[in-house]
C-alpha cells in the first residue's frame, strides 16, 4: 500500500454535500472520494502541459508549418488526449 498523509482541508458547504453524495454512489469514503478528485485534476492538468509542449515542439499556429501538418498533430494530440482519459478512467474505477 502507498504511503498515506493525513491533511485537513476546508470546503464549502455545497461542495462537501457534493462529495459526500457521490462517495455514497460510488460506496468509498469521502477521503478516497476527494483523493480520486485531486489525482484526476491534476493527470489531466500534466496532460494538457504535455500536449502545450508537443504542440510547441511541432509547430502548432506556427505559420511555417503546413495545414496538414498541423491536422495532424492536432488529431495526434486528440488521439493521446483519449487514451490517457480511457487510462486514467479504468484507473479510477473504484475496486
Amino acid at each position: 500500500m502507498a504511503s498515506v498523509v493525513k491533511i485537513a482541508i476546508s470546503l464549502e458547504k455545497n461542495l462537501a454535500n457534493r462529495v459526500t453524495e457521490l462517495a455514497e454512489r460510488l460506496d468509498v469514503s469521502r477521503s478516497r472520494m476527494i483523493a480520486l478528485a485531486l489525482a484526476d485534476f491534476l493527470q489531466r492538468r500534466e496532460d494538457q502541459e504535455i500536449i502545450q509542449e508537443l504542440d510547441s515542439i511541432y509547430g502548432v499556429g506556427d505559420p511555417r508549418i503546413s495545414a496538414e501538418t498541423e491536422e495532424w498533430v492536432r488529431f495526434a494530440s486528440a488521439s493521446l488526449r483519449r487514451i490517457t482519459e480511457e487510462e486514467d478512467s479504468d484507473d479510477r474505477k473504484p475496486s
